[in-house]
C-alpha cells in the first residue's frame, strides 16, 4: 500500500467512511473475497438477492434488514 497516498487521502475532508474504512483495513482477505469457510456462495447469494430486490423497487430498510438476518444467521452472529 502506498502509505503517503494514504495519509493523504485520509487527511482531506473529502475523505468518506467507506474510503477510511478501505484505505484502513488490514485484515487477512480469504481468496473468496472476505468470507472464509464453507457458506461464501450462500452469503454472495443473499447479497446478490438484496441487490436485485433493491434495484426493483424493494423497500431498502426491509430488504437490507432482511439480509442482515439471512447472513447472521449463516455465520452466527448477532445483530
Amino acid at each position: 500500500m502506498d502509505t503517503t497516498a494514504r495519509d493523504e487521502l485520509l487527511a482531506s475532508d473529502q475523505a468518506t467512511p467507506q474510503m477510511t474504512f478501505a484505505w484502513t483495513f488490514d485484515n487477512e482477505l480469504t481468496q473468496w473475497g472476505g468470507f472464509p469457510g464453507a457458506h461464501t456462495a450462500e452469503i454472495y447469494d443473499i447479497i446478490e438477492v438484496m441487490n436485485q430486490q433493491l434495484q426493483t423497487g424493494a423497500d431498502a430498510d426491509t430488504t437490507v434488514q432482511d439480509a442482515v438476518e439471512s447472513i447472521n444467521a449463516i455465520v452466527g452472529a448477532v445483530s
